[in-house]
Formats: structure tokens, C-alpha cells, sequence
């Protein structure tokens, strides 16, 4: 009986490890199944502090204020600035991506945000939808600026961050978290346009970009803060 005990028990813990490996891939590719991240917010289990534990690195580099006004670049639904009104209110966000397919989910993710906050949350969103040149934001409106996996995805990154600029004040911050690619390794999960730390830094500091913070997250990405140069 033991035998058969540890046998079962093992066989479970593997099939754990298994779903637990799959739904990891799965939250790298939301592009190919739109409602994952909905219904991951929509797990019975899932409480502030299960929340907090996935964005507490976004939360430490962005350092969300009260009348901060945010510029989420590449948003796509919308996801993350829903989840960081969890744990900040009065924040403007203005949601930007080149097309609006994304946004069919934003409020259902924000009713359940407001779920797992407990009371109605007071931050504004404002979708905006740009080109693949422009992000049409109005200019010298930003204090922050976030560009959260998606550089890698620009088809014209020289472009987008010259107008970056443009819709930043002055001494704004500029928050990229982006994969960054390592030649010596073959990592099939990286997007194809993904960068180098010496491409992306290069990209960033010919665009006029000055880096003031970098800390790895690990899985091959990178959190990074960026001022518009003097």
C-alpha cells in the first residue's frame, strides 16, 4: 500500500507540475487566448495579495502617485493598469495600442479588479489608438510613461519613441520592461524581434534616452527606467 501510495502521490505532483508549466506558457501568450488573463482574475482563490505578488516588481518601478497621469504603451486590454488600481487610486491612465481588439476586455477585467479590491476603484481609463508611427497621446502630458513588453513588437521603434518624447513633460520617467536576448543561448520563447541588452540600449540611447535604473526580473527580462536626455 505504501508502494502504491507514493506512486499516486508522485504521479500527482507531476501532472501539478505539468499544469503549473503549461498555464506559465499559456500567460506568455495571451495574444493567442484573449480571455486568459480574465480568467485568471476570475479564480475564486485569488486575493489582493495573490495580485500583488505578480506586479509587485511593476509596482515597485512605476511608484504609482495619486493625480499621476500614465501612458501605457502597447496595453492591449488594458490588464495591467486594471491590476495596478488595485493598490493605487486617482491615477489618469491613458491606454494606448494600435488597434482596439484588446479593449473588448477592459471592463470586464476592471469589474473584477474592483472585485478583489473590495471597493469601486478610482482611477480613470482613457483609450487612445494610435499608428505604428504615432501614439497619438497629446503632447507634454505624461509623468510617467510605461512601455511594458512591447518595444520588441514595434514595426517602427525609432518612431514611436521620438514621439515618446513628445508626450512626455519635462523629467518625466520612462518604465520599459522588455525581454532582452542573450546570443550564446537558443531561447525559443523570446519573440522574434526581441533585442540584445547592448541593441536595446543602443535603440534606447539613440533615440535620445538616458538610463537612470535597470534591475533584472528574471525569464530573460529586464525592468528599466529612462529620462529624456539634456
Amino acid at each position: 500500500m505504501q508502494t502504491s501510495y507514493c506512486h499516486t502521490t508522485n504521479r500527482r505532483l507531476f501532472l501539478v507540475s505539468i499544469f503549473l508549466l503549461a498555464s506559465s506558457f499559456a500567460f506568455t501568450q495571451t495574444c493567442n487566448n484573449q480571455g486568459f488573463r480574465l480568467n485568471r482574475l476570475r479564480a475564486g482563490s485569488i486575493t489582493k495579495d495573490t495580485v500583488k505578488l505578480w506586479i509587485e516588481n511593476d509596482l515597485e518601478f512605476i511608484k504609482l502617485k495619486p493625480h499621476d497621469t500614465v501612458a501605457d504603451i502597447g496595453s492591449f486590454q488594458g490588464y495591467f493598469p486594471a491590476t495596478y488600481s488595485i493598490f493605487s487610486d486617482s491615477v489618469v491612465f491613458y491606454l494606448n495600442d494600435v488597434n482596439a481588439e484588446g479593449f473588448e476586455y477592459l471592463d470586464s477585467i476592471k469589474i473584477e479588479c474592483e472585485r478583489i479590491k473590495g471597493v469601486e476603484v478610482t482611477n480613470q481609463f482613457n483609450v487612445v489608438i494610435g499608428t505604428e508611427y504615432s501614439t497619438e497621446l497629446p503632447s507634454n502630458q505624461f509623468n510617467k510613461v510605461v512601455v511594458r513588453d512591447a518595444i520588441h513588437h514595434f514595426k517602427y521603434p525609432d518612431s514611436i519613441l521620438i514621439d515618446i518624447k513628445r508626450i512626455m513633460k519635462p523629467n518625466a520617467r520612462l518604465i520599459v520592461y522588455e525581454p532582452l536576448k542573450n546570443p550564446e543561448i537558443d531561447n525559443k520563447t523570446l519573440c522574434k524581434g526581441s533585442m540584445t541588452k547592448e541593441e536595446f540600449l543602443e535603440l534606447m540611447s539613440k533615440s535620445g534616452f538616458k538610463l537612470t535604473e535597470k534591475r533584472s526580473a528574471g525569464n530573460d527580462r529586464c525592468w528599466f527606467v529612462f529620462k529624456i536626455k539634456d
